[in-house]
């Protein structure tokens, strides 16, 4: 059964999606990629005699590469009240299912960036879980309106609303939030190892789709985020009769790297792939807005997922 704090959290992020997305243009990507030559100057010997028939010497210049920096992410939280004051960090690359391994995800690592998402946690984790999701898109560095989730190793959680603010490469940041007794979650988060800021998303962006979802198996939440520029107008049509909307999200791990309702035989179905586990879901409850571009989806089977999706 989903948490009403969270079901609400998650449908607002991208209920506003459409409505309260970035109004600047997109931000550009970064000067180049990560890994970075540096070449030292050349030097020449001039220390022969003028008669001297054998030419100058001159020395090879060396080219080293930097190596490539892994994708960890790393989330510090602090919640005096409750005496917590941890670090948690994750191998992204590590693979495997979201609720049985160790799970990172960061909008850092996406090409396009709406709603901007962070979360890290495990099995053998201090702490189970923690995220920091904006509720609304991003247009780049500073502060947005932000939700903050903390499972407790005892099955408790602390669902908090507040801000988060990014820094400049859109990889870091801080984040404070309140939860509903008064306590504090305060810390901040570093998705080392993105190769540059990815493309933020306008509201007037043409051929964009965004689909943010919470994935629920027993109490314990993970949300994911998929967005593409340029999509073809056949990924989201308006046709409700046919595929509603697909995307093939960042092959990147802790992303939804594919995504795909279908009610062309009549009952919504939805598939959605998320690290190395496939999910697939019948009988999903939709709900669309009058121009069929934007909807909130809700499906269960051994977990449950909601979420919504917005096309511009």
């Amino acid at each position: 059964m989903f948490r009403s704090a969270s079901l609400v959290g998650v449908v607002a992020t991208v209920a506003l999606v459409a409505g309260c997305s970035s109004s600047g243009d997109p931000a550009e990507s970064g000067s180049g990629d990560a890994v970075v030559a540096s070449t030292s100057v050349p030097t020449t010997d001039l220390s022969a005699d003028a008669g001297d028939a054998a030419a100058p010497s001159t020395a090879v210049p060396t080219t080293t590469i930097a190596p490539v920096e892994p994708q960890v992410v790393t989330v510090d939280v602090r919640v005096p009240a409750h005496a917590i004051d941890a670090s948690v960090s994750v191998d992204a690359e590590g693979g495997g299912d979201p609720f049985d391994d160790d799970f990172a995800t960061c909008s850092a690592y996406r090409s396009v960036a709406g709603a901007y998402a962070v979360g890290v946690g495990g099995p053998d984790a201090d702490l189970p879980w923690v995220s920091i999701v904006s509720a609304a898109r991003i247009d780049g560095a500073g502060e947005v309106a932000a939700d903050v989730r903390v499972d407790l190793p005892d099955g408790s959680e602390i669902d908090a609303a507040g801000t988060m603010t990014l820094d400049a490469d859109l990889a870091s940041g801080t984040f404070t939030a309140t939860a509903a007794d008064g306590a504090v979650v305060e810390g901040d988060f570093d998705c080392a190892g993105s190769e540059r800021p990815p493309v933020t998303m306008a509201a007037t962006d043409e051929g964009a789709i965004e689909v943010v979802a919470l994935i629920d198996r027993d109490g314990r939440e993970r949300v994911v985020t998929a967005a593409t520029l340029d999509a073809d107008d056949a990924d989201c049509p308006a046709d409700p009769t046919s595929v509603v909307v697909r995307v093939d999200g960042d092959a990147t791990l802790g992303a939804i790297s594919m995504f795909e309702i279908d009610q062309t035989e009549g009952a919504a179905v939805m598939r959605l792939r998320v690290g190395a586990t496939i999910y697939e879901f019948d009988d999903v409850v939709l709900d669309l807005d009058d121009a069929e571009r934007v909807g909130t989806f809700i499906a269960a089977d051994d977990v449950a997922v909601v979420g919504a999706f917005s096309c511009t």
